[in-house]
């Protein structure tokens, strides 16, 4: 199962740097991530690490992959976390600052007591040069006890074309 769905993403992306004819960025990332379930009383906080791409579709549109690495603790233990977030973003510049926003489906693979999960991903961002501040949110939408994620980070765009 988790061979067929890195497949069609893998397919998918190499799609659109074929289309991408602009403007391709990575962006390595790191932050701090909250999560509860929507029907239990855990609340947990971890850190985030993670890289994005950012394949320009049309001026200000792009297609942001991401893939991010996800560790919080509940009780005595970790819970690990990857979170594969596709986002369509807008990106509005004024004047040295560039705001994006950014929603699409993500898809998490977990550890301990999470399978997998399914749902919408929301980021909000603000860059200045090469740096990057976002909020993100990710909310299921299969499983009810699985945590939502609310999160900060920092990230360093670096253009490759």
């Amino acid at each position: 199962m988790i061979f067929r769905i890195l497949s069609v993403a893998l397919f998918f992306l190499i799609s659109i740097v074929a289309y991408s004819q602009k403007s391709i960025e990575l962006e390595p990332h790191l932050g701090y991530t909250f999560s509860s379930g929507r029907f239990t009383h855990v609340k947990s906080s971890g850190f985030e690490v993670g890289l994005s791409a950012s394949f320009q579709v049309k001026p200000r549109f792009y297609i942001n992959p991401e893939v991010s690495y996800v560790g919080t603790r509940e009780y005595d233990w970790v819970v690990s976390h990857f979170i594969v977030p596709v986002y369509a973003s807008y990106r509005l510049p004024v004047k040295k600052v560039t705001f994006d926003f950014n929603v699409g489906p993500y898809g998490q693979f977990a550890t301990k007591r999470y399978l997998h999960d399914f749902g919408i991903a929301v980021k909000a961002g603000v860059a200045y040069e090469r740096f990057h501040f976002s909020l993100q949110t990710y909310q299921n939408l299969i499983y009810d006890s699985n945590p939502m994620f609310f999160g900060l980070a920092f990230g360093y765009r670096i253009p490759l074309k």
